[in-house]
């Protein structure tokens, strides 16, 4: 959450650009009614934290309904953001599973 492990927060607030990567999804659901659109983003470099290495992944979550006309709905829910840290190297290739695993363990510890 924001806030917590402040330092490490600072180090992935300034790397640099050039190791930052992103990947975009988008697919409908409820008939074409709900339209999801996903921005993963991730630092291709790995951080020291308290002597454990930790990868950085984020997803922004984006939900447009639809109402009836096909028109967006006046009330949209605000994006939403998940941030993660794993032990795993993140890649264009694994970010999308990654981000789903945490979430759904999330999902699992919560309730």
């Amino acid at each position: 959450k924001d806030g917590s492990l402040k330092t490490l927060q600072d180090d992935i607030a300034d790397t640099e650009n050039r190791h930052r990567r992103s990947l975009q999804t988008d697919h409908s659901e409820a008939k074409g009614k709900t339209h999801i659109n996903r921005r993963y983003q991730w630092i291709d470099l790995p951080f020291d934290h308290s002597g454990q290495v930790a990868w950085w992944l984020c997803c922004t979550e984006t939900v447009t309904r639809y109402g009836s006309d096909n028109k967006p709905l006046a009330k949209q829910d605000p994006p939403t953001r998940f941030i993660w840290l794993t032990n795993q190297k993140v890649t264009a290739n694994n970010i999308r599973q990654l981000a789903e695993a945490a979430r759904n363990r999330w999902k699992i510890e919560v309730r």
